[in-house]
C-alpha cells in the first residue's frame, strides 16, 4: 500500500466526529481595547495562543496558555471553557467538569460552557446530562451546532422524533451542513421509514460528494425498497471512499482509523479485493503477520491479480520473511 496510489477507498464520517469539530470553534472574547487592563490584555493573549495550539492538538502546550490566562484574568470565563476542552480530550473528565462549573459561575449565560459540557458527557455516555446541557445552551443562543449536537444525542437514546425535529431545525438554519440531512435521513431509517432517508441521504450527498456513510446509508434503503442495481452502485461508490479515507489517515501515520474505513469499506462492498488488500498493508505495518496474511489471502480470492505490485509494495515488507507470504506468492 504504497500512500495514497494502494487504496481505492471512500470518506466515512463517524457521528461523533462532528463534535469534535466543534470542540475548538473561532471565538473572540469581544474585549473592548479602550477600556481593558493590561493584565486583562495580555490575558486574552494567552488565551488565543491556547486556541491556537488546542487546534493543532498541542494539547500541553494549551493548558499552559489557557493557566496563564486564567491567572492573569480569572473572571474571564472562556479560558475556563477551553480549558475543560482540553481536559476532555486527554480524559480528565472531571477536571473538565470543574472548569465548565467556573466558567458559569463566572458567566451564568455563558452558552459556550453549557454546549461544551454538554459534549464532554456525551462522550461518556451519559445522555440525559448531555441533552439538559445542550438545551440550556440552546435557550440561550440557538446554534446550530448545538441543536445538531442534541439531536445526535436524542437518536442515540432512539428518541428518534425528537432528533428528527433538531436535524430538521438545522438544515432550516444551516441549509449547507451535509450531516444534518445524513443523520435526520438515520433517525427516518431507524423508524423503519425508506423514502425520506433516501431523499436526505441524496442532498448530502449533493452538498458533499464525498461523504460516504451517506452513500453506504442510501444503498441500504435502496436495498430494502427492492432496488437493488441503485443499491449496487451506492454500495461500490462508498467502498471506495471508505478506502480513499483510509489511505489518507494511513499516509499520516494513523493506522487504527484507517482500519476503520477499511472495514466500512468491507461492510460496503465484501467483494472488493483492495479493502483486502490494504487491510493487510496496515496489518503488516502494525507487525500483526497473520492478521496480515488473513487478509492478503482473502484479497486474492476476491481477485487481487497485481502480483507485481504485492511483491514490490514496501507496505507489506514486514510479512516478506514469514512462511504464509511465501505460500502466498508461490509460483508466482
Amino acid at each position: 500500500m504504497k500512500k495514497k496510489k494502494v487504496i481505492h477507498v471512500q470518506k466515512a464520517i463517524n457521528l461523533l466526529i462532528v463534535s469534535i469539530v466543534f470542540l475548538f470553534p473561532a471565538y473572540s472574547l469581544c474585549i473592548e481595547k479602550e477600556k481593558v487592563s493590561t493584565s486583562t490584555s495580555q490575558a486574552k493573549e494567552w488565551f488565543d495562543k491556547g486556541h491556537q495550539y488546542a487546534i493543532n492538538k498541542k494539547y500541553d502546550l494549551a493548558l499552559d496558555a489557557f493557566n496563564k490566562a486564567i491567572s492573569l484574568d480569572p473572571k474571564l470565563s472562556m479560558p475556563y471553557v477551553y480549558r475543560g476542552n482540553v481536559y476532555d480530550i486527554m480524559g480528565k473528565f472531571e477536571k473538565a467538569m470543574e472548569d465548565y462549573k467556573k466558567a458559569l459561575d463566572i458567566d451564568p449565560k455563558n452558552s459556550e460552557a453549557y454546549y461544551h459540557r454538554g459534549l464532554a458527557h456525551a462522550h461518556k455516555g451519559k445522555y440525559d446530562e448531555a441533552i439538559k446541557n445542550f438545551t440550556k445552551a440552546i435557550e440561550i443562543k440557538p446554534e446550530p451546532k448545538t441543536l445538531y449536537n442534541r439531536g445526535l444525542t436524542y437518536s442515540r437514546k432512539g428518541m428518534l422524533d425528537e432528533a428528527i425535529k433538531d436535524f430538521t431545525k438545522v438544515t432550516e438554519l444551516w441549509p449547507s451542513f451535509d450531516m444534518g440531512y445524513h443523520d435526520r435521513g438515520f433517525a427516518y431509517s431507524k423508524k423503519g421509514q425508506y423514502d425520506k432517508p433516501i431523499e436526505d441521504y441524496t442532498k448530502a450527498i449533493a452538498l458533499n460528494p464525498n461523504l460516504a456513510a451517506a452513500y453506504h446509508k442510501r444503498a441500504v434503503a435502496y436495498k430494502k425498497k427492492g432496488q437493488n442495481e441503485k443499491a449496487f452502485a451506492d454500495f461500490k461508490k462508498a467502498s471506495y471512499l471508505y478506502n480513499e479515507t483510509g489511505i489518507n489517515f494511513a499516509s499520516k501515520g494513523d493506522l487504527d482509523k484507517a482500519l476503520q474505513y477499511f472495514k466500512e469499506a468491507i461492510e460496503a462492498s465484501p467483494d472488493n479485493p483492495y479493502s483486502y488488500y490494504n487491510m493487510a498493508c496496515i496489518y503488516s505495518l502494525k507487525r500483526d503477520i497473520a492478521t496480515s496474511c488473513d487478509y492478503l489471502k482473502k484479497a486474492i480470492e476476491k481477485g487481487y491479480n497485481n502480483w507485481k505490485k504485492l511483491k514490490e509494495d514496501e507496505t507489506l515488507d514486514n510479512i516478506r520473511q514469514s512462511e504464509c507470504y511465501k505460500k502466498i506468492v508461490a509460483g508466482k
